[in-house]
């Protein structure tokens, strides 16, 4: 029994029908009967529940049983939440589930794709996302002189040239940029200026946790003239949190058109956290 199996039907019964006869298939001498005794429960009951589309388990009973099958935590708990949705009454809280269930088959169409990428492809997406400086290096050579002589970068950002060497390989490799034939290091061009992963991709949050360490240490080298900073811990309910939130949209739109309209010349950096303590 797979998880994909579990999460495919949204018919509780389905699930716990198939997980019987895959272990049936294997014990013969497995049956319903021996099951209910287990829970313990009635075996008409059981046999009821497991067939009739008004009768249901208690949860208490419910969770026995997915114990007693050997359904993993999250599978038993998936399974809960559809026996939620089908006996529930309330119309809050159907919604609710619903929800909550079409986030789970959300996150598990996410993970089937990520096991579908070819493991040297996945190797190559790890190597840009967990480092840093493969970020800022790209967005650098959106500079006509650095792209033209990228060793620039050596002073500008401290590191050596082994390193920019090693970075634009990795740029390479995740078709960023083309270097010319021969070389370790001269831009034959950029295929992308920019890489957008979203919320939902499975490295998305270690990529910025990463990047954020970086931008820590560059705002304590970088001197008061050059650089903004602003810090607020303050109180407020959420409706204002959703009216910052818009604000904050019109602030990017509005900064989106002044960098696209700007020479590229140097390289900033801006970042933007709202969140709750508590």
């Amino acid at each position: 029994m797979t998880k994909e199996l579990v999460h495919h039907d949204r018919d509780y019964r389905v699930t716990l029908r198939q997980k019987i006869a895959d272990i049936q298939q294997k014990q013969p001498s497995f049956t319903l009967k021996k099951l209910a005794a287990k829970i313990p429960i009635q075996y008409t009951y059981l046999s009821k529940a497991m067939n009739h589309p008004k009768v249901h388990l208690g949860e208490d009973d419910l969770f026995t049983l997915c114990e007693q099958l050997k359904f993993l935590p999250e599978e038993r708990d998936f399974i809960l939440m559809k026996r939620a949705l089908a006996t529930t009454a309330n119309s809050d809280r159907k919604k609710y589930l619903q929800q909550k269930i079409e986030a789970v088959l959300k996150k598990q169409t996410l993970n089937a794709e990520t096991q579908g990428y070819s493991s040297q492809t996945q190797a190559q997406e790890v190597q840009y996302l967990f480092d840093p400086l493969c970020v800022i290096v790209q967005v650098s050579l959106g500079i006509e002189s650095v792209r033209k002589n990228p060793a620039l970068l050596c002073e500008k950002l401290g590191i050596g040239f082994s390193e920019l060497k090693l970075t634009l390989q990795k740029l390479v490799r995740n078709e960023i940029i083309e270097l010319e034939e021969g070389s370790s290091i001269k831009i034959k061009r950029v295929l992308r200026n920019s890489l957008h992963y979203g919320p939902d991709h499975p490295f998305m949050r270690v990529h910025q946790s990463l990047l954020k360490t970086a931008i820590a240490s560059q705002l304590l080298r970088c001197p008061e003239e050059a650089k903004q900073s602003f810090v607020a811990t303050f109180t407020m309910d959420e409706s204002s949190f959703d009216r910052i939130q818009q604000e904050f949209r019109s602030f990017l739109k509005n900064v989106e058109t002044i960098a696209r309209k700007s020479r590229a010349v140097q390289v900033y950096q801006m970042n933007f956290d709202l969140f709750r303590w508590f």
